[in-house]
């Protein structure tokens, strides 16, 4: 028998998904704001890039999880395919996610914001 809690947050994921690309937007948003330009960065840049990367790495997780439980129901080898590919990108995107949290490059030293400071 299969455990449910696994299966249960694969089933997640595509609610899961979208709240990392919403914060993205919101990041952008915050990096392009009349504050940044002005060579400070938004208070909300360091949370949002930190909130950013634990539901992006939530996202891919709970994508291997709907993989994994989907894989017997895929049709042909190019369903499986797709799947690979999406799972790339999405493991591409959550590693960006968390190399900006991680490296500070959001609203700190050496974002476009703060280059701009004279």
């Amino acid at each position: 028998m299969t455990d449910p809690i696994p299966v249960f947050l694969g089933r997640l994921h595509p609610a899961v998904v979208h709240l990392p690309v919403g914060l993205g937007v919101l990041l952008v948003l915050a990096e392009f704001s009349p504050r940044a330009r002005r060579g400070a960065a938004h208070p909300a840049t360091a949370p949002l890039a930190l909130l950013l990367a634990a539901t992006a790495a939530l996202a891919v997780l709970s994508g291997f999880l709907r993989a994994e439980e989907a894989a017997p129901a895929f049709a042909t080898p190019a369903d499986a395919a797709r799947v690979l590919v999406h799972r790339n990108w999405g493991v591409a995107a959550a590693i960006v996610a968390l190399l900006l949290a991680a490296l500070g490059r959001v609203g700190g030293a050496g974002s476009s914001a703060s280059s701009a400071r004279r």
